[in-house]
C-alpha cells in the first residue's frame, strides 16, 4: 500500500511535555494509550539503501510486524513529505519482493540485495496518540519517548510528531503553533531513521551545505533554501560537541539582509525575525523557544500559502 505522508516533527523538552500534553486535551480527540514500539533498520555494508535515499524497517507492536520502505521525498524546515509503502508480515524477516517492483532503481537484484542486508540500528520507544480535530482538518498527534541505538551509541527519544490524516497541511503547521505556545518544542528535520544512521557511522561531523542562490530561483525556492540551511546548522549545533565555525546568529544575519533585499516577502516575515533578535541562541533552551518555533513554522506557512 503506497501513501504520501505529510508530518511535522517536533523534539521536546521533557519538562515540556506534560503541559503540551494539557494542550492536545483541550481539543476533540480519540486517545490511543501507549505502545512499545521495536523497530530494526536495515542496510548493507555499502550504505545501498541510504545512497538511493530510502529508508528500510521492519517495526513490530504486541507480536505484529509490518515492514516499510520510505522513498524518496522532500523536507522543508521540518516538514517531511515522502512515498512510503508498508506490507504485514507474520514475522520479522524480510521480504523485499512483496513491495511494488516500480519503486526499486532499474535492474535491481531484490534476492541479492535482500541477502547483503544486515540489521544496522534500532529504535525502541513508547508512542501515545491523539487523534484530533483541529480546524478543517484530522490530525494524528504523536508523542514517542526512548531511544535510538547502536552497538555503540544511544541518542534519547522525546518527539511529537504530527501526521495529516485528512484535510489542509496548513492546519498541521497551526495545530504546531498552538501546542508550542508555552515553549518546549524546537522543529527536528532529522528522522529517527537519520540519526540511527547518523551513529552507525561513528557520529562524524554533519556537513553544512553553502546557500546557493540562484538568480533564476523564485523567492519561494531561495527562502526554502534559507530554512534547509538554517535547520542543517541547527541540527549540526545539537547533534556535535564541537560547535560548526558558523554561528546561529552568524547565520540569521546573513538571512535578515536577504529578507530585506525580498520585497515580496509578507511583513509577517520581518516581524517575525525581529521578534526573535533577543535569543542568544548560546544555550539549548533558545532553540526550543516560542519565538524560534514560530519564526519557522510562519515561514512555512506563507510557503504553502503560495504553493
Amino acid at each position: 500500500m503506497s501513501q504520501l505522508e505529510t508530518e511535522l516533527k517536533m523534539s521536546a523538552i521533557p519538562a515540556a511535555i506534560p503541559h503540551i500534553i494539557q494542550r492536545i486535551l483541550t481539543l476533540p480527540h480519540q486517545h490511543t494509550a501507549p505502545k512499545k514500539l521495536t523497530n530494526l533498520y536495515f542496510e548493507t555494508a555499502d550504505n545501498q539503501i541510504r545512497r538511493w535515499d530510502m529508508g528500510l524497517r521492519i517495526r513490530g507492536v504486541d507480536e505484529r510486524y509490518e515492514m516499510t520502505i520510505k522513498t524518496a521525498g522532500k523536507v522543508v524546515a521540518g516538514l517531511h513529505q515522502r512515498p512510503e509503502y508498508n506490507v504485514e508480515l507474520e514475522q520479522p524477516k524480510l521480504d523485499l519482493a512483496r513491495f511494488p517492483a516500480e519503486i526499486w532503481p532499474e535492474n535491481t537484484d531484490l534476492t541479492q540485495l535482500e541477502s547483503q542486508l544486515d540489521v544496522l540500528f534500532n529504535t525502541n520507544f513508547y508512542r501515545e496518540i491523539w487523534l484530533v480535530d483541529f480546524q478543517d482538518s484530522q490530525i494524528e498527534v504523536v508523542l514517542d519517548k526512548g531511544a535510538v541505538r547502536t552497538h555503540q551509541y544511544e541518542l534519547p527519544i522525546e518527539e511529537f510528531e504530527l501526521e495529516l490524516k485528512k484535510g489542509n497541511v496548513s492546519d498541521v503547521i497551526a495545530l504546531a503553533t498552538y501546542l508550542g505556545e508555552k515553549g518546549g518544542l524546537r522543529l527536528a528535520s532529522r528522522s529517527k531513521a537519520a540519526r540511527g544512521y547518523y551513529l552507525a557511522k561513528d557520529k562524524p561531523a554533519l556537513s553544512l551545505s553553502v546557500v546557493n542562490l540562484s538568480p533564476s530561483d523564485t523567492t519561494a525556492q531561495q527562502l526554502t533554501k534559507w530554512l534547509s540551511a538554517i535547520q542543517a546548522l541547527e541540527e549540526a549545533i545539537f547533534a556535535n560537541p564541537t560547535p560548526p565555525t558558523i554561528t546561529m546568529p552568524a547565520m540569521l544575519a546573513l538571512f535578515s539582509d536577504w529578507c530585506k533585499k525580498q520585497s515580496d516577502l509578507p511583513r509577517s516575515m520581518e516581524q517575525s525575525l525581529n521578534a526573535i533578535s533577543p535569543l542568544t541562541f548560546t544555550t539549548a533552551t533558545d532553540y526550543y523557544h516560542v519565538l524560534w518555533l514560530n519564526f519557522k513554522l510562519s515561514s512555512m506557512a506563507w510557503l504553502l500559502s503560495i504553493a
